[in-house]
Parts: structure tokens; sequence; C-alpha cells
């Protein structure tokens, strides 16, 4: 039997999601990039966006399941979906990143515990399919819970960045601009 395409796609989008932080901690090797590369990265918030946004679609389409046939345009909708919320956790404050490293850390661990409890090799078809059921209400049950937990730490990091800022506060350099740090 044929697995709907929805619970892959929850569970590829944490995938994903871990790709993408593991990235950020190996982010130092941005330091190799040439100099030309570099400056255009640091000065233009779009060109930013768009390498990020590349980034992100090229580790999902290395990462899509090839056994899954998936339109082209849900491919970058899905892409787009997840660099949003990639951008909206990078509006956060520190104990709300932690909070989303913990949980792709805690949903990695269950899927690893999943997997080893519900080997091939020990499992008949009604096992598996019973996997496949509890990995797909978990990865739902951990998108709904990142998406608030983000949620709210955006709306928690701009009430202290427009009280920070006051005046010179805009939604715009708020979502759009890299962040600077003092």
């Amino acid at each position: 039997m044929k697995e709907s395409e929805e619970p892959i796609y929850q569970r590829h989008v944490l995938e994903i999601l871990t790709g993408v932080y593991l990235w950020l901690l190996f982010g130092y090797m941005s330091l190799y990039l040439n100099c030309d590369l570099q400056r255009i990265l640091n000065n233009n918030s779009g060109m930013l966006h768009l390498f990020g946004f590349v980034t992100v679609f090229l580790l999902f389409t290395n990462q899509a399941p090839k056994d899954v046939r998936i339109h082209p345009g849900k491919l970058f909708l899905r892409t787009l979906s997840v660099y949003v919320l990639w951008i909206l956790a990078s509006k956060t404050k520190w104990y709300v990143i932690l909070s989303v490293l913990f949980i792709l850390f805690a949903y990695q661990m269950a899927i690893l515990i999943i997997d080893y409890i519900y080997h091939p090799s020990v499992s008949t078809t009604e096992e598996t399919r019973k996997k496949q059921n509890i990995k797909d209400k978990l990865a739902l049950g951990v998108l709904v819970t990142l998406s608030t937990v983000v949620v709210f730490g955006v709306f928690d990091y701009m009430g202290h960045q427009m009280a920070e800022r006051r005046d010179q506060f805009s939604f715009w350099d708020f979502f759009i601009k890299r962040g600077l740090c003092k």
C-alpha cells in the first residue's frame, strides 16, 4: 500500500529543519567564501534571502524521498514554507531557538527509537504500518508545536525590539533585514 504524501511531507519538513540548524552550527564555513560573495551576502538582504532560499531548495531536492512523486510547484511551496518558518525562527530570543533545537533533537531521538523497535527484520507488515502511523502522528504534533513556539517567540522578540528601538522600529527591517547584534 502506497503511503500518503502528507505525512511524508511533515517528516520531511522536520528533517529539513534539522538540516538547516545543522548548517547553522557549521556556519563558520562561510568564512571560506570569496570576498566578493561575502560582501554581497553581508550588504544585500535580498541576495542573502535568495541564497538562503536556494540553499533550502537544494536541501529539499537532495533529500526528497525518491519513491514519492512530488510536483515541482508543490516542492517550491514547501521550500518556501520551510524558509519562512526558518526566517521567523531567526526573529526570536535565544531561549526559543534552544527550545526549537531541543524539540528537533527529541523528535530525531524518537524516530531512532521507533525505527529500532519496529526494524523491518523483526516487524510484520502490520507492525510496519503501525510504525508509520506513529511517525506520522509524531511529525504532525512536532510541526504544530514548532510552529506555535516560533510564532509566540516572534511576537515576544518583536515586542522587545519595539520597546528598545521605539521610533526607529520598522516591520520591514525586522522581518527582511539581517539582525545586527550589539
